[in-house]
């Protein structure tokens, strides 16, 4: 059995553990969980390196988020009505379930975050949109630095 890691474990040792890989685009590191045709799961990894950010996406299923392991995380959303949430994810309120149409994006508050996901109905690649930074502070203008800080420059 793997011992489960305690918060001064490196990153780079916890994406081995785990065998997550670079999710490219969105940031973070991945690996799959169990998977049916009504329901997905995939362990996240966040990191303070670069890269480590979940950059702003959005999906037009529901997703919940899991804290695992590690420091705290941030969870933000930017709701379709225009406005912003922030949630930290940790031992104590550890759970979210952000809803679709829901642009959302998270950030570690230390060296790193391991978080579970899931996705009902099943993830699936055309459900996904990655957040342009262009597009999102013409959406959301008085969110900027939100905006700044969970996208990329060149996406979109």
């Amino acid at each position: 059995m793997t011992a489960w890691p305690d918060p001064d474990t490196p990153a780079e040792e916890v994406r081995r553990q785990f065998d997550l890989s670079p999710l490219p685009g969105e940031g973070g590191f991945w690996g799959p969980g169990p998977r049916t045709e009504a329901l997905s799961t995939i362990r996240f990894l966040v990191t303070d390196g670069p890269g480590g950010v979940s950059a702003l996406h959005a999906l037009t299923v529901t997703e919940g988020w899991q804290w695992l392991a590690g420091a705290p995380a941030e969870l933000v959303q930017l709701r379709p009505d225009g406005s912003a949430h922030s949630t930290w994810l940790d031992a104590a309120a550890s759970q979210v379930i952000v809803q679709p149409g829901t642009w959302m994006g998270a950030r570690t508050s230390g060296a790193w975050t391991l978080v579970s996901c899931w996705c009902t109905p099943a993830f699936e690649f055309e459900r996904f949109s990655l957040g342009s930074r262009a597009e999102l502070l013409a959406a959301y203008p008085e969110h900027a630095e939100l905006v700044r800080a969970f996208t990329f420059v060149g996406i979109g």
